[in-house]
């Protein structure tokens, strides 16, 4: 049609370059349809996961992995276990392989420079793959399919909530530590507040030395260069929300806002960004109720949201819930099934069912 074709002439040559797609002429009056060319979602897959968090024993700690099809609504399924119980990891996945990173086992003295990886497609447990640069806890994962990102985070090294602005990299589909490769532009952690494309890693809010912070950052996973600001987010300051992506927009769920106390801090707004385009994020819809702590898992079409920290009105709770939203589609998140048990403060990934 013609919104979609161009005529190219012997005496008007001209190359059209796209994404990975070069167009040329080969007559007079040929017709080329210029088509944007398929972007591959290899930081994900069809399945979704929850690794390890806290369950409603204050101290209890989980290795526990469940799994679920994000595309399918129902309860989720027993993948393996972690080699420890531990909480406040960040996550990361080729579609192939999925990392966790980080966190802490017992309390924040207790943190963690270990990495750990599983085979998405096949049920089993989690199996060393290294170490990050630091023992650090609360930081962001990213992924490119390559390449895997630890952006800042809380070092027990470093005092009572130590916040650093270190971006480590790692590849994937090799074995081995860290890299620090690139810095944020403020030093903070947050809970795994962080997203991508294909190309641009995103960290959102987050909690740093001063306050809860409502900035956006983005870099290049193809580069070494440091974060740069990429905006605000709309509804305020945020921690621990969960986060996710299609290959055009990121995603912010729940979290934590600056507030006097626990029980008012916790917020049901869901935010979104266009990945590419620099910007304050937008409003998209809401949770079922306010939630923090939730387990981010994407599929390229849907986001669900994985178990939760909340208040019944009386007291703090947790919950065995898993939330779903269609990424493109602006709207409020619905009930998509139930965890094994209650759980909070997980790590979320998305992978390959096969």
């Amino acid at each position: 049609d013609s919104e979609n074709t161009i005529t190219l002439t012997n005496t008007n040559y001209k190359t059209y370059v796209g994404t990975g797609v070069v167009y040329g002429n080969t007559g007079t009056g040929n017709i080329f349809r210029l088509e944007e060319p398929t972007v591959s979602f290899a930081w994900g897959g069809a399945r979704g996961f929850s690794l390890g968090g806290l369950t409603s024993n204050p101290t209890a700690k989980l290795k526990n992995i469940d799994y679920w099809v994000i595309a399918t609504p129902g309860n989720s399924q027993d993948f393996g276990d972690l080699t420890t119980t531990r909480q406040a990891m960040a996550a990361m996945s080729s579609g192939t392989r999925g990392i966790v990173a980080g966190g802490y086992e017992t309390a924040v003295s207790t943190a963690l420079n270990e990495m750990q990886y599983i085979t998405c497609a096949t049920l089993g447990n989690g199996t060393d793959f290294g170490d990050l640069t630091w023992a650090t806890f609360y930081g962001a994962g990213h992924s490119n399919g390559t390449k895997g990102f630890y952006s800042g985070g809380q070092r027990a090294s470093e005092g009572s909530y130590g916040y650093v602005n270190t971006i480590d990299q790692i590849a994937i589909a090799t074995t081995g530590n860290a890299t620090d490769v690139a810095d944020l532009t403020l030093a903070r952690g947050g809970g795994d507040q962080g997203t991508n494309d294909a190309s641009r890693a995103i960290h959102i809010g987050g909690q740093s030395a001063a306050q809860r912070e409502d900035v956006i950052d983005y870099f290049s996973m193809d580069t070494t260069a440091n974060a740069v600001d990429f905006g605000d987010l709309a509804s305020g300051a945020r921690v621990r929300g969960a986060t996710g992506s299609d290959t055009t927009y990121g995603i912010i769920a729940g979290g934590r806002r600056t507030g006097s106390s626990h029980s008012n801090e916790w917020t049901e707004n869901i935010d979104r960004i266009t990945i590419q385009t620099p910007g304050n994020s937008t409003d998209y819809g809401d949770l079922t109720t306010f939630y923090e702590n939730m387990s981010g898992a994407s599929d390229n079409t849907y986001m669900t949201m994985a178990g939760a920290a909340g208040n019944d009105g009386s007291s703090n709770v947790r919950y065995n819930v898993i939330e779903r939203i269609t990424i493109a589609t602006p709207g409020n998140a619905a009930d998509f099934g139930d965890l094994l048990q209650t759980t909070e403060d997980g790590a979320g990934l998305s992978g390959n069912a096969a």
